[in-house]
Order: C-alpha cells, then structure tokens, then sequence
C-alpha cells in the first residue's frame, strides 16, 4: 500500500523524506450561509452568499521524518502562502497557508526519528 502524501508549493513530501501518517482526509468544507429571522414566523431563513461560497477550514496532517537535516529542511519549507495537493485528492489543487507552529518530537527510543505535525487553512 502506498503511503499518503501531499505536494506544497510543487514540492512532493516524499522527496523531504516526509512519511504522512494515516491519510489526510477529504474535506468538503461548510457552505457560507447567513440564517435571517423573521419576526412572527418560526424557524429562519437561509440565505447562501452565492454558488460554491465555502468558509474556510483547517487540514492537519501528522507525520514523520529521519535525520534532524531532513528537519531543518522540512521547517524551512512549510511555511508561508502556496498551493497544496493531498494524494487523497490528486486533481484538487488548493491555495492554502500553512498555519500554527509545527513542533517536532523525537521518537522515544529512536536514534534520529521524529515525529510532528502542520497545519494547513
């Protein structure tokens, strides 16, 4: 079985020797709606703010890596604006931002394994 992926910024994973763990999920995100009350009436009324207006989301992978070069070199290259592809989704290109602090953990009992994870919104 092939192991997930994704590609950032035209950069695949595996060539950083990143190895996803598990699958980054699919992910249809929450339509953009605005609920209107009116008044003598029960319930509300949805309004959408036009066809495919989503909000946005935020998509975590895990994964893990060897070598603290490989380290140094991944925290180098997430980081900023760009665009992501999930090997889930290999024809879905997304214009993403890699979000939130990425911390590495070394693998208990390993000599140079680490694990972490990123966040892309």
């Amino acid at each position: 079985m092939q192991r997930s992926f994704f590609i950032w910024n035209g950069v695949d994973s595996r060539t950083m020797g990143l190895l996803l763990e598990g699958r980054a999920p699919i992910v249809r995100p929450e339509e953009r709606v605005v609920h209107v009350q009116i008044p003598g009436k029960s319930g509300d009324m949805t309004e959408t703010e036009g066809q495919a207006i989503y909000n946005s989301y935020i998509q975590t992978v895990s994964f893990s890596v060897v070598g603290k070069e490989r380290v140094n070199a991944m925290l180098k290259w997430l980081r900023g604006p760009g665009y992501v592809t999930f090997s889930a989704e290999p024809d879905r290109r997304q214009s993403a931002r890699v979000i939130g602090a990425i911390t590495m953990d070394r693998v208990p009992m390993s000599l140079d394994s680490w694990k972490g994870q990123a966040q892309f919104s």
